[in-house]
């Protein structure tokens, strides 16, 4: 009986200390990521790598970059651990390091025929002095070139400390985590606001505001470089809806900052987003405040995006855009949330096994300008999900919100709603004056009717450095980025550049030339400046003025006289027992000019272009046609 007894102990034994865990590429996590890749890809049901499944891990190229792999409930004992990989011909004696944590051992490689002929380079042994959970590294130590030093096929466990032990099972990049966020009073939302600070500062992440339409804020945090970027996308369809018609797409009607231009995009759908502006540049900052603001309108509803810049100490614009109003009603901003995402792909973005954390806390305004603080956010927890390590707090102060993705750990319970212990109160920035500059445009103007021809706007601020431009045709226009980035919607027709020689008082005339009588032509006003590019609030319309005609000069009024004739710049009248006079100018193709009521016995036509034209004079008592020479 003491017989069989010690022969079972040894065969358990041996079973024990024969058992194996291989560590292969679809386990394998990069830190940092670097020039780090896997390749041999096929199609598999695995969702922890996008339904990927990889043979090996290559273009393995710089010291820095190091290869992880998490294993769970390691015991005490040893573990042995043996490298499989081809290496290239100029790396054969180079060292490459294994770790256990913070336990280091290195180990001399050899040379193989390619980099895809695997064989073992040898094995490390370490002591495991604490069960739990433990982390296994892989680098470079010393390198003969810049070019591949080789690629790994897998790393096979073994040794006492292994029993019971598996690995972590981890997506390859943290899957995305949102959260809605309430308040007491969410009617008639005006204004969210919302400051993000990036607490995983070391590790790159997207972080933003979500909306009704698409999402604001997203700075990509790049390691330690601070926050790059901010994101305004006005989305227009998605990828699989078909293609509304022209004049129900997404369009931009302003952005600020010099740099910034009208971009769209068309990845996953297709919409609009200022382009080529950052305003965290040069500024190695981890928090963000953005503001989103609402008009709704019946046709197309109105988004403004700003942020604060913490080093004027202002709001700025960074985009305006409308977006189209499906169903009609007028209403203000629905519930807004957030939410931290990694991009990439699973053969390079494999960072899934460290964890990303920020921080939010949010104001809302109502439209009769009242303010009250988010203090409750819903997570969007899914108990399906255990891809990647998630989890929705409060910090210890209780007034920011805490959401986290990824990491060697397992999902954190639904925690339901959570309510603020602290509420943030109405921080400085939502104050006073503050408040007014979110309302500022780089440019402010709005379109009055137009007289005939005539198109007219009233221009209180034309900001630093402008220019101006009117386009307009027979269809219906929007803006630019509507087709390729930077572009002007190519549904216009004419754009005319406007001298500012053209404003007189606060008021634009733009007389527009060579048009087809007696038909609807649209239009809108774009100006740009040191501060950014400003476009009429709507695509406006009017219907050309007829030319003239036989039964025009067959009306006369001998009251009126027109001198001098010909004429360089100024027209005097005089009018007799008349109090005002409406002059129209005609080309001489009868074709309508420009209309101006004369009140004060001139006009000035300075101008015009040399020629022979047309004045057909208004008034009380009559019509009087004269003809003009123009030198």
């Amino acid at each position: 009986m003491k017989k069989i007894v010690i022969i079972l102990f040894m065969l358990i034994s041996n079973q024990v200390f024969s058992q194996s865990i291989a560590l292969d590429p679809n386990t394998s996590f990069f830190s940092p990521r670097g020039t780090l890749k896997l390749f041999g890809e096929t199609a598999v049901n695995d969702d922890y790598n996008g339904n990927k499944h990889y043979e090996r891990i290559g273009n393995w190229k710089v010291a820095t970059d190091t290869i992880v792999w998490g294993i769970k409930n390691m015991q005490i004992g040893t573990i042995n651990i043996e490298l499989f990989a081809g290496i290239s011909v100029n790396e054969n004696n180079s060292e490459i390091s294994i770790f256990l944590d913070n336990q280091q051992q290195d180990l001399f490689v050899s040379s193989t025929t390619t980099l895809q002929s695997f064989q073992s380079q040898g094995t490390v042994s370490f002591p495991v002095n604490q069960a739990g959970n433990h982390e296994i590294k892989i680098k470079i130590k010393t390198q003969n070139s810049n070019n591949n030093f080789g690629e790994i096929e897998k790393l096979v466990l073994t040794g006492s400390a292994i029993n019971g032990t598996s690995t972590w099972q981890r997506r390859w990049r943290p899957a995305a985590i949102h959260g809605s966020f309430l308040s007491q009073n969410n009617i008639n939302t005006e204004i969210t606001v919302y400051e993000i600070t990036v607490l995983s500062s070391e590790l790159d992440s997207y972080q933003v505001m979500t909306t009704e339409f698409g999402y604001i804020g997203s700075p990509n945090q790049r390691n330690a470089q601070g926050l790059t970027g901010l994101n305004f996308s006005l989305w227009s369809y998605g990828a699989n809806d078909p293609v509304p018609p022209h004049n129900e797409l997404s369009h931009l009607i302003a952005v600020g900052g010099a740099s910034n231009g009208f971009g769209r995009y068309g990845h996953e759908g297709t919409g609009v987003k200022p382009r080529g502006f950052d305003p965290f540049d040069n500024s190695p900052v981890y928090t963000f405040t953005v503001a989103l603001r609402k008009e709704p309108g019946t046709i197309y509803n109105t988004y403004w995006c700003y942020y604060f810049d913490t080093v004027d100490s202002e709001w700025k614009l960074y985009g305006s855009g409308k977006k189209i109003n499906n169903n009609g009603s007028l209403n203000y901003l629905s519930t807004t949330g957030g939410f931290l995402e990694i991009v990439g792909p699973p053969n390079v973005a494999r960072t899934g096994h460290r964890t990303r954390t920020i921080e939010y806390q949010g104001w809302r305004m109502q439209n009769n300008g009242s303010w009250d603080t988010i203090n409750e956010l819903n997570p969007a927890y899914n108990s399906a999900t255990s891809l990647s390590y998630k989890e929705w707090t409060q910090n210890n102060n209780g007034n920011k919100f805490i959401f986290k993705s990824g990491g060697f750990k397992d999902s954190a319970p639904n925690p339901g709603i959570i309510q603020l212990n602290n509420p943030p109160a109405l921080p400085f920035f939502l104050q006073n004056n503050y408040v007014n500059q979110l309302y500022n445009m780089p440019a402010d103007f709005n379109t009055l009717s137009p007289d005939g021809n005539v198109l007219k706007f009233n221009i209180p601020k034309l900001g630093t450095n402008p220019e101006i431009k009117i386009f307009y045709g027979t269809e219906y226009g929007l803006t630019e980025g509507i087709h390729e980035n930077y572009v002007i919607d190519t549904i216009w027709q004419e754009e005319q550049t406007v001298p500012l020689s053209s404003i007189n008082s606060g008021i634009l005339s733009v007389p527009l030339t060579n048009l087809t009588p007696n038909i609807e032509y649209f239009y809108r006003l774009r100006i740009k400046n040191d501060e950014g590019i400003t476009w009429s609030f709507d695509t406006e319309s009017f219907i050309s003025e007829t030319s003239l005609t036989v039964n025009d000069f067959m009306q006369t009024e001998d009251q009126l006289v027109v001198y001098p004739n010909p004429v360089n710049s100024i027209l005097n009248f005089e009018f007799g027992q008349l109090n005002a006079v409406e002059v129209k100018i005609y080309n001489s193709n009868g074709q309508f000019i420009l209309s101006q009521v004369v009140k004060n016995s001139k006009i000035n036509i300075h101008n015009l272009k040399n020629g022979i034209y047309y004045l057909k004079l208004i008034s009380s008592e009559g019509i009087k046609i004269v003809k003009v020479v123009k030198e």
